[in-house]
């Protein structure tokens, strides 16, 4: 926190030492302004006297309207805590004591938007967890252990895990997929990044195969719908293996993934 403090008031006092001439025009440097309804706070500057002649200003001669200047700042971020004591109760009969248990909700240390941030940022963003656990504890105030970032990722994961399974089982009936893929590294190992889009939603899966039956695009052979693609190997298997399935029924010659590029077209 102190840190925090002593950074935020350096940069204030940066930006009075280097403050620019009275009436510069910093248009140039600003970021675009907010509606003005968006402020929470109006202030209005009025100057006291002319700066050459030194007369004196008055409110009622004012002219025109007025420039707008706008600060965004961070508020300061302090997540609330909440303690939950359990008691134990003894009964006057037995003898025997009782503790009282915590909601399911809460037998995590983490509430269900922290937990979910911990893996957005590790997951999506792919930040070290040491990054995300100096910015909980530098920007968020909130102590936080490596460990305790592995285990938010992994609730997450399992929260996730019925539907993530129920679109992933969608898609071989699907009428048309869209999807393409690219290589990543994970712990060093090659893996691949598919991403397939219906009509409805997008399937993402990270698989070490680069074939398409492992995107969870379909379950079988081949696709039964329409694929749009970019035309890659593995996609030229699936139209081959389609032309294949439908020579078995009309008797017509087979032909080789290369060929199927026709068919794709």
């Amino acid at each position: 926190m102190v840190s925090r403090v002593a950074n935020a008031n350096a940069v204030a006092a940066s930006r009075v030492a280097a403050s620019p001439v009275d009436n510069q025009d910093t248009s140039d440097i600003r970021a675009p302004l907010m509606p003005a309804e968006r402020a929470n706070e109006t202030v209005d500057l009025r100057p006291g006297r002319v700066a050459i002649a030194s007369a004196r200003l008055h409110a009622r001669d004012t002219v025109g309207d007025p420039r707008r200047h706008q600060v965004t700042e961070v508020p300061a971020i302090e997540a609330p805590v909440t303690e939950y004591r359990c008691h134990w109760l003894r009964c006057r009969a037995s003898g025997r004591t009782t503790l009282a248990p915590l909601p399911a909700q809460c037998r995590g240390q983490f509430g269900p938007q922290l937990t979910a941030l911990i893996a957005y940022l590790t997951v999506v963003c792919r930040w070290p967890r040491t990054v995300v656990q100096r910015l909980l504890e530098g920007a968020l105030q909130i102590p936080i252990s490596l460990g305790s970032t592995q285990h938010a990722w992994e609730e997450t994961r399992a929260a996730v895990a019925a539907r993530y399974a129920e679109l992933q089982a969608a898609l071989p009936t699907q009428p048309v997929l869209n999807a393409d893929e690219t290589g990543r590294h994970t712990n060093a190992a090659k893996r691949w990044l598919w991403t397939v889009v219906a009509p409805t939603f997008v399937f993402y899966t990270v698989v070490p195969s680069h074939g398409l039956t492992c995107s969870g695009a379909c379950s079988g052979p081949t696709f039964p719908g329409i694929l749009g693609s970019d035309r890659l190997l593995t996609y030229t298997t699936q139209a081959a293996s389609r032309l294949r399935a439908r020579a078995v029924g009309e008797q017509i010659e087979v032909p080789d993934a290369r060929e199927a590029r026709v068919y794709m077209q």
